[in-house]
């Protein structure tokens, strides 16, 4: 099991921390919480047209998982909501174990 220790966006790394230092922590799939968060998100999805990507390795970590999954969605409404709106985007959703840290990433293009 990894340790979430990495990520690339610096701005939830307070959030991130407290997701392992909650009393509510739990082992979690990351794959399966990526799946939850994109359905929750599906009408938004669909109304922008997004094409996402998801390459998100079968890892499990220890956290809060309504705080995680907070964070992915804002993450992910953020990639969806400030874009163009004559461009579709493409949001590329990605998470790897490496040294047993975890590195999570979003990202539009």
């Amino acid at each position: 099991m990894c340790s979430p220790k990495g990520y690339s966006v610096s701005t939830t790394s307070k959030h991130w921390s407290d997701t392992i230092t909650n009393s509510n922590a739990s082992p979690i799939r990351l794959t399966r919480l990526v799946s939850e968060s994109l359905e929750l998100l599906s009408p938004r999805i669909e109304a922008t047209g997004a094409d996402i990507r998801v390459d998100v390795e079968s890892i499990s970590i220890i956290g809060d998982r309504s705080r995680l999954q907070e964070i992915f969605l804002n993450l992910l409404e953020n990639s969806l909501k400030f874009c163009r709106s004559e461009a579709a985007p493409t949001v590329v959703v990605s998470a790897a174990c490496h040294d047993e840290v975890v590195l999570c990433s979003i990202s539009r293009r």
